[in-house]
């Protein structure tokens, strides 16, 4: 038995220098959710960016211990490491933002936009060479927060919607084009305001944009195309119910598979465990499966095998889509439950989940873990 235990530890050692055997920090295999460490502050409202490295990178949000309470530092990065599972900081802002989009460039930086009303008609590049940033060119129009950003395949940065704090809180429908030049072009408008609305790049180089908050009572359940090549929209059908703060995912058939998400303006409401699925080839929405549990302020997160991972959203639950059922499976819980996360699919196929907060709203996170699909 000695010699055989003494084979195993052997061959063990080998496989590890030779590097075959790969650590994986804190999840385990099967659905299952485990620490991931904890962030240098918490944060909500935050982005969540995969560096060319490996690495995670964690900008801005807001945080406090108290609803009542002031809020706290939001200007300092947090970077992951997978490797030591632990977190680092990761030098500074320009400006504090949450409400905020990160967008990873062609050429390695993050490009920063809008967020809280101080920063709202603002960018910034951040650096993770020299872990820095610095101004970038101006938006046309400011953008408080609820707005998209999506890069395109010619490398331009399509900016969409969003509201306004200093004008009442409007909600946007300009269209913005950041090109690598640092110069910013108008496109043109979307037909209805939108704030909180989702927008996907889809298989053909438009770009699908789904819901959101338009003003007053209204959610919409309406959609539609932006065809970059000649500057036009054109609608894109209409979903069976509403939908803010919801996800669409991209699947590798082609078609978007919308999640979740608040139907009032309330936040009491939730659009029902329903999903949809939208094919660009009809225009047309249809059925995308029924899930276990209503999820809002949730992610959604393409795994390699095709799959989705829904996470969170008010509660603790992960539930896997499987587009070739067209059905859902629990796929475990989280440790902690929470909502206004954000969720990063990681090189090593599991999934790293940070921030956000508890559904009391009176305890925002600074925990993280990894979720193993």
């Amino acid at each position: 038995m000695r010699l055989r235990n003494l084979s195993v530890s052997l061959l063990t050692m080998a496989l590890t220098l030779s590097g075959l055997l790969v650590h994986r920090p804190a999840a385990q295999a099967g659905g299952i959710c485990a620490s991931a460490g904890t962030m240098t502050t918490a944060r909500f409202a935050h982005t969540a960016t995969l560096l060319p490295s490996g690495q995670v990178l964690v900008l801005g949000g807001y945080n406090r211990d108290t609803v009542s309470s002031r809020l706290l530092d939001k200007s300092g990065p947090d970077l992951y490491d997978s490797g030591t599972n632990s977190w680092t900081r990761a030098g500074s802002m320009v400006t504090n933002r949450d409400g905020h989009t990160a967008t990873l460039l062609r050429n390695g930086q993050v490009l920063v936009i809008g967020g809280d009303r101080r920063a709202a008609a603002t960018a910034e590049w951040y650096d993770p060479a020299t872990k820095s940033s610095s101004l970038a060119a101006p938006m046309t129009t400011a953008r408080s927060g609820g707005h998209t950003a999506t890069l395109l395949r010619d490398g331009q940065t399509l900016l969409l919607g969003g509201y306004n704090y200093d004008r009442g809180g409007n909600r946007l429908a300009t269209v913005e084009l950041y090109q690598l030049r640092d110069t910013w072009v108008n496109a043109k408008s979307m037909t209805a305001g939108r704030a909180h609305h989702s927008a996907t790049l889809l298989s053909n180089g438009e770009v699908l944009v789904v819901g959101g908050y338009s003003g007053g009572r209204d959610v919409l359940a309406t959609a539609e195309r932006y065809d970059t090549t000649t500057n036009r929209w054109a609608s894109a059908g209409k979903m069976t119910v509403g939908r803010r703060q919801h996800t669409a995912t991209l699947l590798t058939n082609g078609q978007v598979l919308a999640v979740g998400g608040w139907s009032n303006i309330d936040n009491t409401g939730s659009s029902a465990t329903a999903a949809e699925l939208y094919d660009p080839a009809a225009n047309t929405w249809i059925s995308g499966g029924t899930m276990a549990t209503a999820h809002a302020e949730h992610t959604a997160t393409l795994l390699p095998n095709g799959q989705v991972l829904v996470i969170g959203g008010g509660n603790d639950t992960v539930e896997r889509y499987d587009p070739t059922t067209n059905s859902w499976a629990s796929a475990g819980r989280m440790t902690t439950a929470r909502k206004g996360h954000t969720a990063t699919l990681l090189p090593s196929g599991q999934v790293l989940v940070a921030g956000g907060y508890t559904s009391r709203e009176a305890l925002f996170l600074a925990t993280a873990e990894l979720c193993a699909p």
